[in-house]
């Protein structure tokens, strides 16, 4: 009797009574005279060690993959399969030797003969497809199908004032970082990159709301090709909460055997799914001394094991810090005279590198770490310029949204200069966007609610300061409905 596999079988819940049953059919079955043959993959057999019943049930036979010298014979025999499928499309061994090589680089959590096998039948997909159409695949027409299903994000790649512009359109206000991260990145996805530790390994430092998290996700978008490739950890939630220190880690690995939860996995075990993700690790100094010891070991090698014994390989990943340490708020001197401005202005953040460093060496985050940081870019705190430009960004959002709804949005001139002029830096861009959206949507909200918005096509934005506003947040005049903000 084969049991494949013997993981779904196994039970992780003691409350799930069929699982329950099932195991006690296979005690059955293993004291008859049947023999029994179960198939479990390493990291699930640790599901029978936390399991003691379990113990000398099964005698484990480790299988390992096959050998790189002989992987390439051995996809030989199974290419005969595919020669039949795709009507005599044959391989070459330097062309198997040459697959195995790719797959290695494409799929390096996948393991072998799975990941050639799979890469196989893609290359002999786009042989059918390519015209003239493939019939041999060697050494020289792996590389050529390879590229002819690559993307257009992919060849972007390779120049990195492409990447440079593609990030610019996202991220307004911090173009002194971008250009030579752009280098960076180009660099780093060359063919002169260290293959034994992940791709690239950056630290964002700078104020607070002023595009590093927002530079990460863009990134993730431009790499894959994909937004849902990015992996985001937010630093303050992995804090100890009462329980044993070691367990700010199980959120990132998994939980341990003998814990409830166990066999679920943790949020960087996406990794294996998103082998050329983003993870970014959000204000990373504000977690657990625990979690930067293993973000040591990540950045150090690129592999760790989980909870449930699998390796984690982050050598195909980009690897992101951000921290709001190292910045100081720097207040403007007075100025003196009859002719001075009463006014006071919020201090300018400032962020400096030494001063950055020398705040993480304090948080536990010192030489050891740093020197595994490939590059750290510094954001400056926003202009008014571009404060201006992300708020005419946020309301051609909302321009498209009210138009949804069958309204046309007109701000009066100058309204996201006046507005910028509200600025705090000590909030971020985030503030005053969201002050901007939810003081809209609010007050259309409340005048829709008041019955205001029938028979209304246009909807007029008019900002005010403070002292000149009779706290008027809406007023109705024909079909134009005026939002007033201060």
């Amino acid at each position: 009797l084969l049991i494949n596999p013997l993981d779904n079988v196994i039970s992780k819940d003691h409350r799930r009574h069929e699982l329950q049953a099932a195991e006690e059919a296979i005690r059955d079955l293993i004291k008859s005279e049947i023999s029994v043959i179960a198939c479990m993959t390493p990291a699930s057999h640790l599901i029978l060690d936390s399991n003691k019943e379990w113990d000398n049930v099964f005698d484990p036979i480790r299988i390992p993959p096959p050998n790189p010298e002989r992987l390439p014979k051995a996809l030989m025999q199974m290419s005969i399969d595919f020669t039949e499928h795709y009507s005599g499309i044959k391989f070459t061994l330097d062309g198997l030797e040459k697959i195995a090589q790719s797959a290695e680089r494409l799929r390096p959590n996948q393991p072998e003969p799975r990941r050639s096998v799979l890469l196989m039948d893609e290359l002999c997909g786009q042989a059918r497809i390519a015209n003239p159409p493939i019939f041999e695949i060697n050494a020289d027409t792996v590389d050529y199908l390879l590229q002819l299903g690559s993307s257009d994000t992919v060849k972007l790649l390779n120049d990195p004032n492409e990447i440079y512009e593609s990030l610019k359109n996202s991220i307004l206000g911090q173009e002194e970082v971008l250009r030579p991260m752009s280098a960076v990145i180009a660099t780093r996805l060359g063919r002169w990159a260290d293959k034994k530790r992940p791709r690239g390994v950056f630290l964002f430092g700078g104020p607070t709301g002023v595009g590093k998290t927002e530079t990460a996700v863009q990134l993730a978008s431009i790499l894959s090709g994909n937004i849902n490739n990015l992996i985001r950890i937010n630093c303050n939630t992995l804090q100890p909460t009462g329980h044993q220190k070691t367990s700010v880690i199980w959120p990132l690995l998994g939980v341990p055997p003998g814990f409830v939860g166990h066999g679920e996995g943790g949020i960087l075990t996406q990794i294996k799914e998103k082998p050329n993700a983003v993870v970014l690790f959000d204000e990373f100094e504000k977690a657990d001394p625990a979690v930067g010891k293993l973000l040591l070991q990540i950045i150090d090698t690129g592999l760790q094991e989980d909870n449930m014994g699998n390796t984690l390989d982050f050598r195909q990943a980009f690897i992101i810090f951000t921290s709001n340490l190292g910045v100081n708020y720097k207040k403007e001197a007075p100025k003196v005279g009859f002719s001075a401005e009463t006014e006071t202005k919020p201090p300018t953040p400032v962020v400096e590198e030494d001063a950055l460093r020398a705040e993480l060496k304090l948080m536990g985050y010192g030489p050891e770490f740093l020197a595994r940081v490939h590059k750290i870019f510094l954001y400056k705190s926003l202009t008014e310029d571009a404060i201006i430009q992300i708020l005419e960004k946020h309301l051609d959002n909302l321009k498209i949204l009210l138009l949804s709804q069958g309204y046309s949005l007109v701000p009066e001139r100058d309204f996201a200069k006046k507005m910028a002029e509200t600025y705090d830096p000590q909030d971020g861009v985030r503030g005053i966007v969201n002050r901007l959206r939810t003081e809209i949507t609010s007050r259309l909200s409340l005048a829709d609610r008041e019955g205001l918005m029938k028979d209304v096509s246009a909807v007029s934005l008019r900002f005010v300061t403070k002292e000149s506003s009779d706290q008027r947040e809406y007023e109705r005049d024909g079909e134009i409905i005026t939002v007033y903000l201060w």
